[in-house]
This record gives C-alpha cells, structure tokens and sequence, in this order.
C-alpha cells in the first residue's frame, strides 16, 4: 500500500488555502476551483463539527498539481484528501 504524501505547512487567508508545502515542496494556490463543508461524524465524537474542503491548483518550483485538501475545525489539523493531478 503506497503511503499518501505529507501535506504540510497550509499558509491560508480568510479561511482560504494560499500555499503549502507538499512532498518536501513548497507550493503557491493559483486558484480555488472548488469549495464544500461536510458534517463531521458527530455519532464518532460526540461534538458537531464541521470539516471545509478545498479543490486546489497550485504550482511549485518543478510542477502543478490540483489536490484536495482539507481543514479539521475540531483537530485544528489540515489534510490532505487526494492527488488529482500532478
């Protein structure tokens, strides 16, 4: 099983990813191409609370990538959901 990269290092304004850092790369968001909330699994903790995701395209020194990525209110963590493009 192939291990999913480590997202790391979110830099965000308004409650919107700016850049990250990526598999040992720094990369800036060019643009939101979508945004959506879910409902955490509140049965599983026991706390309503939110989770915002974010389709993202973004560039590094060496390449683009369009990733999922997204922000945990609860944990105060950002994750990242999947690699689409890149």
């Amino acid at each position: 099983m192939r291990k999913k990269p480590q997202l790391s290092a979110v830099t965000a304004t308004a409650q919107s990813p700016t850049g990250f850092k990526l598999a040992n790369s720094q990369f800036k968001v060019t643009a939101i191409l979508s945004s959506w909330q879910e409902a955490k699994s509140w049965w599983r903790t026991g706390a309503a609370a939110d989770i915002k995701f974010w389709r993202v395209s973004a560039i590094s020194k060496s390449q683009s990538v369009v990733i999922d990525i997204c922000y945990d209110q609860e944990l105060n963590q950002w994750q990242l959901v999947r690699k689409l493009v890149g």
